[in-house]
C-alpha cells in the first residue's frame, strides 16, 4: 500500500508539472485550486467540470495503481499515453501542437531535475522529496520565464517546427536503435512514441508542402502580377483600362469574390463594398451594423491602409460564429480617427484579451493563425496610432436590439493616449 502511494505521489507531481507548462505555453487562465472550474472535456454534451487538483489526485491513484500491479515496461507504456493525453486535454491544442508541448517540455524539465538533484542530493537524500523540490523549482520558472514566447515561434514557423519534430525522430530513432538487444517491451515503448510522433509529424508536413509547393509558387504568380500591372499602369492615362487591371488582380487573389465592384465614388461606398466582399468571401448571414462618418481625409494614415484595417478587423469578426449582427463604427475628420469593429463576445470562448494582439496567439488551433491582429497591431503604432480591445454590454445600436455582450477593437488617431 505505500508503494502504491508513493507511486501515486509521483504522478501527482507529474501532472502539477505538465499542468503549469501547459499553462505557461498556451497562456490560458487556469486555476489549480478554484471553486469554479473550467471544463476539461465533454461526455455526450455533459460538461466534465472538476478542480484541477482533483484531476491530478485521479490520475495519480488510477496510474499509480496501475503501475503498482503491471510490469515496469508496461507502466511506462501507459504513464507516457496517460501524459500525452492530459497535455491535450489540459492545452486544449491540436494533436500536433500536444506532441510539441511534450517535446519542448523534455529540454526544459530535464536540466531543472539535473541541476536541483545536483546541488541537493547531498541534502535531501528522500527521492519524493527530491521530485517535489523539483515541482517547486519549475513552477517557478513557469512564472518568470516566458516559455509561451518560444512556443509561439516555433509553432508559427513551419520550418522550424519541422525540424523539431525531424530532431525528435531522429533521437527516438537512436534510442531504439540503442534499446534493440534489451527488453522486447522498451522497444515497443519507443516504436508507440516514434509512431506518436509520425503522427503529429504529418499535418507538419502537408502544411510545409502548402507553403512550398502552393502559397510559395502562388505567391511568384502574384507577385509577378503586381509588378507587371504597376508597370502597364505607368504607361496608360485611361483610368477604366487601369481599374481592369486591379479587377483582374483581385479575381486572381480571391475569386470567390465574385463580379467587379459597382462604380465607386465615395469613401463610405469603397467601406461598404469592402464589408460586402468580406461577407462573399466568408459566406456569412450575419447582419453588419454600419455607422460611417466620413468627413475628410485623415492626415497621416492612407485611404487604402484605411480599408485594410477593416478588412483584418472583419476578418477576426466574421470567425466568431454568431447570429448576433456585427458592428462598424467609423469616423474620419482632419485631425481625428476613430475605427471600432464589434462583434459577439462569447462567453464559452477561450479569448484572453491581454494577449489577443500577440503574434501567434489565436483562439482557433489551426497552423496559420495568430498573424492578423499581431499585423494590424504594428502597422497602427508604426503611424502613431493604437489599437486596443475590451468587452462591453450593448443593450442596443442604432435602434436595433442587440442585448448582449461584445467585443470591440478599436484603432484611433489624433487622440491624446
Amino acid at each position: 500500500m505505500l508503494g502504491v502511494l508513493n507511486q501515486s505521489l509521483f504522478l501527482f507531481l507529474d501532472f502539477v508539472m505538465i499542468y503549469y507548462l501547459c499553462q505557461n505555453v498556451t497562456r490560458r487562465k487556469m486555476q489549480f485550486f478554484s471553486f469554479r472550474p473550467r471544463t476539461l472535456f465533454r461526455m455526450k454534451s455533459v460538461k466534465i467540470k472538476m478542480p484541477m487538483v482533483v484531476w491530478g489526485v485521479f490520475y495519480g491513484l488510477v496510474f499509480g495503481v496501475f503501475s503498482h500491479y503491471t510490469s515496469d515496461a508496461v507502466s511506462r507504456i501507459a504513464i507516457t499515453v496517460g501524459l500525452i493525453l492530459i497535455t491535450k486535454l489540459l492545452s486544449t491544442r491540436s494533436f500536433s501542437d500536444t506532441l510539441m508541448i511534450a517535446a519542448l517540455a523534455f529540454p526544459i524539465i530535464t536540466p531543472v531535475s539535473f541541476l536541483v538533484q545536483s546541488l541537493m542530493r547531498q541534502f535531501i537524500p528522500n527521492e519524493l522529496m527530491m521530485h517535489a523540490l523539483v515541482v517547486v523549482c519549475l513552477v517557478l520558472l513557469c512564472y518568470k520565464l516566458k516559455f509561451y514566447q518560444f512556443f509561439n515561434y516555433i509553432k508559427t514557423n513551419t520550418l522550424v517546427k519541422a525540424l523539431l519534430f525531424i530532431v525528435v525522430l531522429v533521437t527516438l530513432s537512436f534510442l531504439f536503435y540503442m534499446n534493440f538487444d534489451n527488453n522486447p517491451a522498451d522497444m515497443v515503448f519507443y516504436l508507440l512514441i516514434i509512431c506518436f510522433a509520425i503522427v503529429g509529424f504529418i499535418p507538419v508536413i502537408i502544411r510545409l508542402y502548402k507553403r512550398v509547393e502552393i502559397d510559395v509558387g502562388r505567391a511568384h504568380f502574384i507577385g509577378n502580377k503586381i509588378v507587371a500591372a504597376r508597370n502597364t499602369a505607368y504607361l496608360v492615362d485611361d483610368v477604366e483600362k487601369l481599374r481592369q487591371m486591379f479587377d483582374e488582380l483581385v479575381h486572381h487573389i480571391s475569386p470567390e469574390i465574385g463580379e467587379k465592384p459597382p462604380r465607386i465614388d465615395h469613401p463610405k461606398q469603397a467601406i461598404l463594398e469592402v464589408i460586402e466582399q468580406k461577407k462573399k468571401h466568408r459566406n456569412a448571414d450575419v447582419d453588419v451594423i454600419t455607422d460611417l462618418r466620413y468627413y475628410e481625409d485623415y492626415d497621416g494614415v492612407k485611404f487604402e491602409q484605411i480599408l485594410s484595417f477593416i478588412g483584418a478587423l472583419l476578418d477576426n469578426a466574421f470567425e466568431v460564429e454568431t447570429e448576433k449582427p456585427i458592428i462598424v463604427y467609423f469616423s474620419c475628420a482632419a485631425h481625428s480617427f476613430d475605427l471600432s469593429i464589434s462583434n459577439e463576445y462569447l462567453q464559452t470562448s477561450n479569448t484572453d484579451l491581454d494577449l489577443i494582439f500577440e503574434k501567434g496567439y489565436s483562439t482557433k488551433s489551426e497552423d496559420g493563425r495568430g498573424y492578423g491582429l499581431y499585423e494590424v497591431k504594428q502597422e497602427v503604432e508604426a503611424l502613431n496610432g493604437r489599437i486596443v480591445c475590451f468587452e462591453t454590454y450593448l443593450e442596443h445600436y442604432k435602434a436595433r436590439p442587440l442585448d448582449a455582450r461584445y467585443l470591440v477593437f478599436t484603432i484611433q488617431f489624433g487622440f491624446k493616449h
